[in-house]
């Protein structure tokens, strides 16, 4: 379904972060650590959303960190940061408790992901799973098992 681009050790389950600033720090420390962008990754996406808005929001509940892959994307991989408590990154935008950050090297990898994690965005009782999972492992078996369903149909 990803194409190995969301590896378990990615995916972070935390109650409660101060700001959605720490969220996306977060999320990109979890890349950081693994090797896959550097420390200009979420300085350029924090810049984005300043000049630009959340424009990574895209559903209830659902946010898709990013920035350019010239800023710092050694190779792809995505990061998912789930939380209890939902965060609210302006005052018109829905709030999220699911973050998807994701480092693409070009822009086929970039459209390969997107296309990947909207069938992942559009599935309701998914992302309501997600939600519930309480351990990276139950959530990498929840996204797993829904890239073995679509091919058994």
């Amino acid at each position: 379904m990803l194409d190995g681009m969301l590896e378990e050790k990615n995916i972070v389950i935390k109650d409660h972060v101060e700001s959605w600033q720490d969220a996306i720090r977060l999320g990109c420390q979890i890349l950081i650590d693994g090797g896959y962008v550097t420390a200009e990754y979420p300085e350029a996406i924090l810049q984005a959303t300043a000049k630009y808005g959340p424009y990574y929001v895209l559903a209830p509940q659902i946010a898709m960190p990013h920035a350019s892959f010239e800023n710092g994307v050694i190779t792809k991989q995505i990061s998912l940061l789930i939380l209890k408590d939902p965060i609210s990154f302006s005052p018109t935008s829905y709030d999220v408790r699911l973050l998807f950050t994701l480092a693409t090297t070009d822009k086929e990898s970039h459209l390969s992901a997107l296309m990947s994690l909207a069938g992942i965005f559009q599935d309701e009782g998914l992302i309501e799973k997600l939600l519930q999972a309480r351990t990276s492992h139950e959530a990498f078996r929840i996204l797993n098992s829904r890239g073995k369903e679509k091919e058994e149909d």
